[in-house]
């Protein structure tokens, strides 16, 4: 585990931060407004812990699609975002068939996915800005 997070990128490390960070302010400031505090957080977790997972696959997709010539990449490409898609649309259906979490927690859980890239930016600076 030590190895991979040390291949992984520095805006990859940034961006996961990021969800994190959002992760923890939504279950902080919006778990005391959900009527069941269980399912609220079970709900969001798994939606960032997803978030995870597909900011991960969109790298390692990335950095497989450029070994390929335009076409395979193009190709390549679609076909791992309709997969992270498929999975979504997987991961939202055994929630709710299943009952492991709230719905709109789990969803606010997802967006901490676009969340974490805009906090990529101010996060870059604060860790230039200490390094100095």
């Amino acid at each position: 585990m030590g190895r991979k997070m040390k291949k992984m990128s520095p805006v990859l490390k940034e961006i996961i931060l990021g969800i994190l960070i959002c992760g923890v302010v939504f279950q902080l400031s919006l778990m005391w407004l959900a009527e069941d505090k269980l399912r609220y957080t079970t709900g969001l977790w798994i939606g960032v812990i997803f978030s995870v997972f597909k900011i991960i696959h969109m790298e390692c997709s990335v950095q497989n699609a450029l070994e390929r010539d335009q076409k395979g990449a193009a190709n390549y490409t679609r076909m791992m975002y309709g997969l992270r898609m498929i999975i979504t649309v997987v991961v939202i259906g055994v929630t709710w068939y299943f009952n492991l979490g709230n719905i709109i927690a789990l969803f606010l859980g997802m967006m901490t996915l676009q969340a974490g890239a805009f906090l990529q930016v101010p996060l870059h600076s604060l860790k230039n800005r200490k390094c100095k």
